[in-house]
């Protein structure tokens, strides 16, 4: 895990004193060199090399000035941001906490759980919930917006690792009526013969009857799953922009530090213009983009979707149960939109799988009345419809079967494909669409403070993709 990488989270102000005096050194020694530089030019009596001395001592007195405004810049900032975050509803520190601990008390992602290693690990300081937790500190003012877009981020990821488990037992279940091939056979001889057909010899007479009532269930499987594909994506998606925040709450205040370091010389004021820009734009400006789309979305933004229910979530959303609010930071919970009016689609329970194969396929084994019932419903609906397999699990768990009862009915499970697309339609925002604005934006801020500071502007090509 990413926490186990990082014992301790850098704190701004240890840093600080680490390296800062080496960026004065580093400015003094820049000096005494120009000063020798313009001394060999005056002894030349060459013009040219005193003018680019003088250039590159306002170089070093600007490296000076900078250093004074990115640490007031940063010092500053971090104390507003925290102030005025802390004040809204939806990222205030209570707000954040409470979504951590429920976050490492329900999630079955070891990723987000309080276990170790996890990036929100509390029993360490290395913990996306331990920053937002604690905020007395300047490291921790400075850390709080970035720590916050990472907990709206986990409480995304959690909310898609719990929908892709619902369409694996969705898809699950929709393959097992896909192959179901319930069959029945009529056997005229001894019981010997009619047991074992090969020996002593065949019976009289042997009529075998077998059929796939849920073949067509093909075509709503192969739809399913490539759905499930996406959720997938979406949940790597998720993960790897939680990596990349734990990775900047730890590295932001070394970057910066390091970066003046560099630029303080004249021969790495390029790659230090660049680290100072990375830095500003890790803890600044990803943050402030991400906090203002989570404030201006998270409340939900219209309504009307009653064919899919919400996560339980600490904002004024409906529970679950109600009409979904479209949100995009609180996805359709995908247990209830598949299970929409107790429509036969989706099962339940601590084993849903195993309980469900077990009662239909038992059930199925019944001589005669059951399997007889089921065929010759069959055979009624394929003048008029698909068919109409009536099978006691999930329409009745406790295996009786409800008048002409079914246990998913094909324009039931074809609905539901389209409601998948949809929901997905809402968690594709969160997990690729704002993602990529949010790069976009950060790395065109990035490229503009680094030119401002006399950086690299190409950043290894990404410059032409911007």
């Amino acid at each position: 895990m990413v926490g186990s990488l990082f014992p301790l989270l850098s704190s701004f102000s240890s840093v600080r004193s680490d390296l800062l005096p080496l960026v004065f050194l580093a400015i003094a020694l820049d000096i005494g060199i120009v000063g020798l530089w313009y001394a060999i030019g005056v002894v030349l009596q060459n013009n040219s090399v005193k003018k680019s001395a003088v250039g590159e001592l306002y170089q070093a007195f600007g490296t000076a000035v900078i250093a004074f405004i990115v640490l007031f810049t940063v010092l500053t900032f971090s104390s507003v941001f925290y102030q005025s975050l802390d004040a809204t509803t939806l990222m205030n520190h209570t707000t954040m906490s409470s979504m951590c601990t429920n976050l490492e008390s329900n999630s079955m992602l070891s990723l987000l759980n309080n276990s170790k290693g996890s990036v929100l690990e509390t029993q360490t300081n290395n913990g996306i919930c331990d920053i937002v937790s604690k905020h007395s500190t300047v490291t921790q003012q400075a850390d709080y917006p970035l720590a916050a877009s990472g907990v709206v981020i986990a409480n995304l990821t959690n909310q898609s690792v719990q929908n892709l488990n619902s369409l694996f037992v969705f898809d699950a279940y929709l393959g097992f009526l896909e192959k179901l091939a319930p069959s029945m056979a009529w056997c005229v001889g001894t019981v010997v013969q009619c047991a074992t057909p090969l020996t002593p010899g065949p019976p009289f007479f042997m009529f075998t009857f077998s059929a796939k009532p849920y073949a067509g269930y093909r075509l709503i499987y192969s739809s399913a799953n490539q759905l499930i594909v996406l959720f997938s994506t979406a949940i790597e998606s998720f993960v790897a922009q939680l990596v990349m925040i734990q990775v900047f709450l730890y590295a932001w205040p070394w970057l910066l530090f390091a970066g003046l370091l560099l630029r303080a010389t004249f021969f790495t004021r390029r790659i230090g213009g660049l680290l100072i820009a990375v830095a500003i734009g890790a803890i600044i400006i990803y943050p402030t983009v991400f906090s203002i789309e989570y404030l201006s979305l998270g409340n939900g933004v219209s309504s009307g979707y009653n064919s899919t229910y919400g996560f339980n979530s600490i904002t004024n959303l409906p529970l679950s149960g109600g009409p979904y609010t479209l949100n995009f930071f609180v996805q359709p919970k995908m247990s209830d939109v598949l299970n929409d009016n107790g429509n036969g689609c989706y099962i339940t329970g601590s084993n849903p799988i195993t309980t469900m194969e077990e009662t239909d396929a038992g059930w199925l084994l019944v001589p005669f009345s059951s399997v007889y019932s089921g065929i010759a419903g069959s055979f009624g609906a394929f003048v008029s419809s698909a068919p109409s397999f009536p099978l006691p699990y999930p329409s009745n768990p406790g295996g009786s079967i409800p008048p002409n009862g079914n246990a998913c009915k094909p324009s039931e499970a074809s609905a539901l494909v389209f409601k998948v697309a949809e929901a997905y339609g809402i968690s594709g925002v969160t997990a690729y669409f704002l993602p990529i604005i949010n790069i976009i934006i950060t790395l065109s801020a990035i490229i503009g403070l680094s030119g401002l500071m006399g950086g690299d502007t190409s950043l290894a090509g990404l410059g032409k993709f911007i």
